[in-house]
């Protein structure tokens, strides 16, 4: 379990571990009990909690980034001489300061409101940087759960 800063092994309740063990909800809220497990969430818990979330927080960001980069941006591109200008076409100033492959896109677009996919060169180490983590942080994720049902058992 641990010690204190005194060197004092932190104190075992096996009472409270029985009534977890029998599921005694009415001892479990006696008053001891409760004391006793608000002060091991605030000394461990929240710490725990708090650490697993970041983690998650950063395994989605690097997933969606990693996504993003991997798959390439969708635009939705007019054709030069359509005349819908709703929500779904840019205007024609708009169309006129396009890239050379953009407008290159924008004439091979016959039906108006297509997607197209406009490929950018991949950044090596960005990308294998975000596997990495992805990776790092998903054996981690799993190893814990591992772990977590094996003392449970």
């Amino acid at each position: 379990e641990g010690a204190d800063k005194d060197g004092c092994p932190y104190p075992q309740f096996e009472a409270l571990v029985a009534m977890m063990e029998n599921e005694s909800e009415i001892c479990l809220g006696h008053p001891v009990s409760v004391k006793y497990v608000n002060e091991k969430w605030r000394k461990r818990g929240f710490k725990y909690n708090l650490f697993s979330i970041i983690l998650n927080l950063i395994f989605h960001i690097c997933l969606m980034i990693y996504t993003i980069k991997l798959i390439g941006e969708f635009k939705i591109v007019c054709s030069p001489g359509s005349q819908d200008h709703g929500k779904n076409c840019r205007n024609s100033m708009e169309r006129k300061n396009e890239t050379a492959k953009e407008n290159e896109i924008a004439k091979e677009n016959e039906t108006a409101k297509t997607p197209k996919r406009i490929h950018r060169e991949l950044d090596a180490p960005v990308m294998i940087m975000l596997r990495i983590i992805l990776l790092t942080i998903t054996f981690a994720s799993m190893s814990k759960d591992i772990f977590q049902k094996c003392r449970h058992e």
